[in-house]
């Protein structure tokens, strides 16, 4: 099994669990991974459609190479059909465009996700930094949502605060905090430069009263971030639903957790 397929294995698995979960619902949800020379491109297997330019150019990524979902692709159609739901991007030289590359064998022309501008700025920023992180995923997970309209998390010092102090694994899986971008237009390049201007080293980004935006080394990494950092939000929704507010861990415990586990 080469790079390619074994990402696309791992994005098919990944979708599948979004959609039962509720977590990507219609069309919602995407997923970028950067699998930079890894893989030629046999002119039989594949297609290369229309050239789009890239606004600002990100000379960083030039002659790279994603795997990513469609726009308007379903999750449960990427588990099930994923080469009916994902696609190639082939960066020029200058950073500057890109070739919307397909399997032969797909039935329609597929157009890349509408938060590509968001993608292709983080993972140009992931490049900048020589991080290890290659995979984007963007979710709907329920309980952080419901989260974020609660008015104690108002603010990123509090809804950090909230996540780490309810569950060890946050600091175990996500060390390095969470960033709370400003309710924007979904796709808008407003969205893309307040998600830069929050940027951390592989934290992950809540988008105010919409999703999240996790990065991982894998599809997989990420999807963990999302898992665990939800699992602390369901626990704190199902303590306060219970009538009580949870006394969480101390600072120190928190501290003692981010310290053994963060790489940096």
């Amino acid at each position: 099994m080469n790079l390619l397929e074994k990402n696309i294995k791992e994005i098919s698995a990944v979708a599948r669990i979004l959609w039962e979960r509720g977590w990507a619902e219609s069309s919602a949800g995407n997923i970028s991974v950067d699998i930079t020379g890894s893989l030629k491109l046999p002119r039989s297997a594949f297609r290369k459609n229309r050239f789009s330019y890239i606004d600002p150019v990100y000379p960083e990524l030039s002659n790279s190479l994603f795997l990513a979902t469609g726009t308007g692709a379903r999750m449960r159609d990427a588990a099930e059909r994923p080469l009916e739901t994902l696609l190639l991007l082939s960066i020029d030289k200058q950073g500057s465009g890109y070739y919307r590359v397909q399997d032969a064998s797909a039935k329609k022309e597929i157009l890349p996700t509408s938060e590509l501008p968001v993608h292709f700025a983080l993972h140009n920023l992931l490049r900048q930094g020589k991080s290890s992180a290659r995979a984007l995923l963007h979710a709907h997970p329920t309980e952080l949502i419901a989260l974020m309209h609660a008015p104690e998390c108002s603010n990123e010092g509090k809804l950090n605060d909230i996540l780490y102090k309810m569950y060890p694994e946050a600091s175990v899986v996500n060390p390095y905090g969470v960033a709370l971008i400003p309710y924007n237009m979904t796709g808008s390049s407003d969205l893309a430069a307040k998600t830069l201007k929050g940027f951390r080293s592989n934290c992950l980004f809540l988008w105010e009263k919409h999703g999240c935006l996790a990065m991982g080394e894998d599809i997989q990494a990420a999807f963990d971030v999302v898992d665990v950092m939800n699992k602390s939000a369901q626990l704190y929704l199902l303590c306060r639903s219970a009538g009580y507010d949870p006394s969480g861990l101390s600072e120190t415990q928190i501290t003692e957790l981010k310290k053994k586990f963060s790489k940096f």
